[in-house]
């Protein structure tokens, strides 16, 4: 597993990164320049007494961000949905201007037997991007260099999509249908279940009190 997690997330930065974020390949190689052009899309911002750290809710994550989070826009940032689709359909996918339709073969998503878009799924493409982006020169649960705790801010996404889901929060239960409508279009707008844990962390969910309700049909 951890070869395969190795293998991915090098080739989706060395190969497709500068295609996805739209970066000159020859610089984006370079960690320093990764770490001056991109950190603040990885959540690197400076406290006032000069202490610097990596918010997990980041720009990358947002569609069009526009400075503060959103809980309308989060996870849907075109990037996340080109590294699954790569995850799934292979590179070749990106070349058919970015067509998610399936090719001859078996993709990854026969393979194992996907039929919608699971909260691991989302938490992993957003993981992927910001490791991809960052100064980091492997995926491990700790970045050596930037010391993002990935696997914490992983599991943090999976909570906040797991939890506001059972909760029938209107701006999660809309993430999931956009990305089953890019890449599963034949799941209902509201029968998506979602199979995942719930992990005890405590942090970036207050936005979402005051998000309404959908009621079940």
């Amino acid at each position: 597993m951890n070869t395969e997690r190795s293998n991915i997330s090098s080739r989706i930065r060395s190969r497709l990164g500068p295609r996805i974020f739209n970066f000159p390949p020859e610089q984006f190689a370079s960690p320093e320049w990764r770490y001056e052009h991109c950190r603040k899309l990885v959540g690197w911002t400076q406290s006032d007494d000069g202490t610097a750290h990596y918010a997990p809710f980041c720009p990358i994550l947002y569609h069009e961000y526009a400075g503060h989070q959103d809980i309308n826009t989060i996870f849907l940032h075109q990037a996340l949905l080109d590294i699954f689709l790569v995850i799934i359909r292979g590179p070749g996918a990106l070349d058919r201007t970015r067509n998610v339709k399936k090719g001859g073969r078996a993709t990854m998503d026969a393979i194992w037997g996907l039929t919608e878009i699971t909260p691991g799924a989302i938490a992993t493409s957003a993981i992927l991007a910001r490791f991809a982006l960052s100064k980091d020169m492997a995926l491990q649960r700790q970045g050596a260099t930037t010391k993002i705790d990935y696997e914490a801010d992983f599991h943090t996404y999976l909570r906040y999509l797991t939890v506001a889901h059972e909760e029938r929060k209107r701006s999660v239960l809309t993430i999931f249908q956009k990305w089953n409508a890019y890449f599963f279009p034949q799941v209902a707008e509201d029968t998506a279940t979602i199979k995942a844990p719930v992990e005890s962390i405590n942090s970036a969910f207050a936005a979402l009190e005051g998000d309404g309700r959908v009621k079940r049909r």
